[in-house]
């Protein structure tokens, strides 16, 4: 009556098994509830030198079970001399190595993005699988639609992303 329900052996949690069992189904038994905050980066795949980071790179996160969801915003002041493609780093939980029957990705949804030097339309990406990290894609629309990764050179100084993911551990 004063406190919250404690379960306090691992693997152990709440039993869902009076309900019935959809087909597939390995587990009845939620066992993980935790929300947190976490410092999500950039890296770059030739060399990351640099890097200066705003005062505004913040992640939170709120995991069920295996799923994470996780928001992010962050502003760099400046790339430095980094040189490659860039990826988002620094997930607070490790991507797992299934995440659907069909596909071993979860899609990074961008809400806004300010300072990059190519015209993108649209950014996007995905978590990849057994790392913390999340690659990133650019889509600039002319006559015909092209995805490339997101180089060094479409960061201008004073860049930055509020983008979020959704992933299985």
């Amino acid at each position: 009556p004063a406190g919250n329900l404690v379960i306090g052996t691992s693997g152990k949690g709440i039993d869902f098994s009076a309900d019935g069992n959809a087909s597939g189904m390995t587990s009845e038994v939620l066992d993980d509830y935790e929300e947190g905050t976490f410092t999500p980066g950039i890296s770059f795949s030739g060399a990351s030198v640099g890097v200066v980071y705003a005062n505004y790179c913040q992640g939170a996160y709120t995991k069920i079970g295996r799923k994470v969801t996780a928001n992010m915003l962050i502003n760099i002041s400046s790339r430095g001399s980094s040189t490659g493609y860039f990826q988002i780093t620094g997930l607070p939980f490790t991507v797992g190595t299934t995440l659907t029957a069909t596909s071993t990705e979860a899609p990074l949804s961008f809400q806004s993005w300010q300072n990059l030097t190519t015209g993108f339309t649209t950014l996007a990406g995905s978590a990849i699988s057994g790392s913390t990290t999340a690659g990133v894609y650019g889509c600039v629309k002319t006559s015909a639609t092209a995805t490339i990764l997101a180089q060094e050179t479409d960061l201008a100084n004073n860049a930055g992303f509020r983008c979020s993911v959704t992933y299985f551990t």
